[in-house]
């Protein structure tokens, strides 16, 4: 279940190299210079706070909360393409930049969340499986992800990403809610499944 609900959550990972690239086209291709600057920022962003981030998870309830925070961040993240954005090219630069940093801080508690999940939820004797499906799981979600986030640019009044923020969330929580089952707590005596 962990696995599964991850990779849905997981298109985040596309939103910069896919979804914003092809919104700034169709709405505002005088701006397309911003979009390679933003993912440069991401990147610098990500790593110099990942370590700080995943810092101080020293259970699963405190990975979980991480998690949740995460999703509720890039949940915020994907409100940014609700608006029409007919604002001064000025105002849209600023905008983005709101954008990049709630992207970029869901990005990063998220995945202190998932990872530190991913092995607590293990049992040691089967790391290897559950990290094979984690990745298969997120491997088959990143297919999809093109269809997902093109829907969602495409469908009007913005319910593609209305519908992606509630799921992001809606996700996390059941993440947490799986993760935090008396069986979850006894790792390598009674299996969780991934």
């Amino acid at each position: 279940m962990f696995s599964l609900a991850n990779g849905a959550i997981g298109l985040y990972l596309h939103v910069l190299s896919f979804a914003l690239p092809l919104w700034t086209v169709i709405h505002h291709p005088e701006l397309t210079w911003v979009v390679g600057l933003l993912v440069a920022l991401n990147a610098l962003l990500t790593a110099t706070f990942q370590v700080p981030a995943s810092a101080g998870i020293t259970s699963i309830r405190a990975a979980s909360r991480r998690l949740v925070a995460g999703a509720v961040c890039l949940a915020m993240s994907y409100l940014f393409f609700l608006s029409g954005w007919s604002a001064s090219p000025a105002v849209l630069v600023l905008a983005l930049g709101v954008f990049l940093v709630a992207h970029t801080a869901g990005e990063v508690l998220y995945s202190a969340g998932t990872m530190e999940l991913l092995f607590r939820l293990a049992p040691a004797r089967q790391q290897g499986q559950y990290g094979a499906f984690y990745g298969v799981s997120n491997g088959v979600m990143s297919s999809a992800a093109p269809a997902v986030l093109g829907a969602a640019i495409a469908l009007g009044a913005g319910w593609g990403w209305w519908g992606l923020a509630a799921a992001t969330v809606l996700l996390a929580l059941l993440i947490r809610a799986v993760s935090q089952r008396p069986e979850a707590d006894s790792v390598g005596e009674s299996p969780a499944r991934p």
